[in-house]
């Protein structure tokens, strides 16, 4: 069984017009079959894998929760983590981080549903002067055969409250733009800032303006 696409084993067959002298030919044809059986057993591991990580997803599940419990006992948890990323603290403007005092949850979910390979980022926030969203989720994924596709939930902003109006706007210009499926931020939420956010709210201030983090809402933003 081969793996390969049959315009390519129609070039190995017509090796000889491309140059090749026999021997090289009958290599390149056994070559071809070789590679289409690993092809095989790749996409058979893939399915496995898979099936593990739905496995380890479902026995993390309860510890996701207790860690949660315990984030929200922290004042200013998630927004001190995004400031202390050093790639996403890059990429937030003070109004972000005004905004993002304000998220109270970061969920990862991982979608392997119908054959497809992607991840969905949900973002839960308390009431807040900038938008009435409580969640927005912005998902990425790879149909089968097909080519990488991110969405997100449209923001309803608040009156003059459009962060992606601003000019040094970045993480909600990042956050509603669907346009750049494959995406390095998205990566580093999932695989960095989700897996172990511990580690960065523990790390030293990358703005040094730690007292920052202990802005409290103005109650008559919030009746906006």
């Amino acid at each position: 069984m081969s793996g390969e696409p049959a315009s390519k084993r129609q070039k190995l067959e017509g090796g000889s017009k491309d140059g090749f002298d026999e021997a090289t030919q009958k290599y390149l044809e056994e070559l071809d079959k070789v590679q289409g059986e690993l092809d095989v057993l790749n996409e058979k591991a893939s399915a496995e894998i898979i099936e593990i990580e739905k496995k380890y997803n479902q026995l993390r599940s309860p510890f996701f929760e207790d860690r949660q419990k315990l984030i929200e006992k922290i004042p200013n948890f998630w927004v001190t983590v995004f400031t202390n990323h050093p790639l996403l603290n890059h990429i937030l403007s003070e109004q972000d981080e005004e905004a993002l005092h304000y998220l109270s949850r970061l969920d990862v979910v991982e979608d392997f549903a119908d054959g497809k390979n992607g991840f969905k980022l949900k973002f839960s926030f308390d009431l807040n002067p900038f938008f009435t969203n409580s969640d927005i989720v912005k998902e990425m994924t790879t149909p089968p055969n097909g080519e990488p596709q991110a969405t997100c939930t449209k923001i309803d902003w608040k009156p003059n409250k459009d962060l992606t109006m601003k000019k040094d706007s970045g993480f909600f210009s990042w956050l509603a733009d669907v346009s750049e499926p494959a995406d390095e931020i998205a990566e580093v939420l999932k695989d960095e800032v989700w897996v172990n956010p511990v580690q960065y709210f523990l790390m030293p201030d990358l703005n040094g303006d730690a007292e920052d983090s202990d802005i409290e809402p103005d109650e008559d933003d919030l009746q906006e």
